[in-house]
């Protein structure tokens, strides 16, 4: 048997106030739903917490970001995790914190799709950028696979000469 992993690592430069309400989303027990009020800088993004989990969470039995570290910095926070992070609920909660930031830029990270066995269909990765009109995602292994596809369409058009 295998064990995959999904891993990854970031700092997002981000504003004071677009990291304190980061810090306080990827620190608040989103599993517990014994009526715990939202934090109050995410009150100001969500009448409650039912809508603020709808908004992050693309699973519903999946009410974690599953990081291993969230550091602030003087310019933003650095998040990382080593054992399958939720990164498109990561991916969502910094389009919705992060609007002034993305307003003038867009955010975006990596990851590492690893095992601890050598199996042809076990290494890959991939990057997430987040701007404020959409969430873009590309995997090594698609872009490997258009590269090919564009290498191959090359040597045709070549033979045809």
């Amino acid at each position: 048997m295998a064990n995959y992993f999904t891993q990854f690592s970031t700092t997002l430069q981000v504003n004071k106030e677009e990291r304190a309400m980061l810090e306080q989303a990827l620190g608040f027990d989103w599993d517990d739903d014994d009526g715990e009020q939202l934090p109050t800088l995410l009150q100001t993004l969500f009448l409650d917490r039912s809508a603020a989990v709808g908004a992050i969470f693309p699973d519903p039995e999946c009410l974690s970001f599953e990081l291993d570290y969230v550091s602030l910095e003087d310019d933003g926070i650095s998040l990382g995790g080593a054992d399958s992070p939720n990164l498109e609920a990561i991916a969502n909660l910094i389009q919705l914190i992060c609007q002034e930031t993305l307003s003038s830029g867009a955010l975006g990270f990596e990851w590492a799709t690893t095992c601890d066995k050598l199996r042809p269909d076990a290494f890959s990765g991939g990057w997430c950028v987040v701007s404020l009109q959409e969430i873009r995602w590309e995997t090594t292994s698609e872009r490997l696979a258009a590269a090919m596809a564009e290498a191959d369409f090359q040597l045709l058009l070549r033979d045809q000469c």
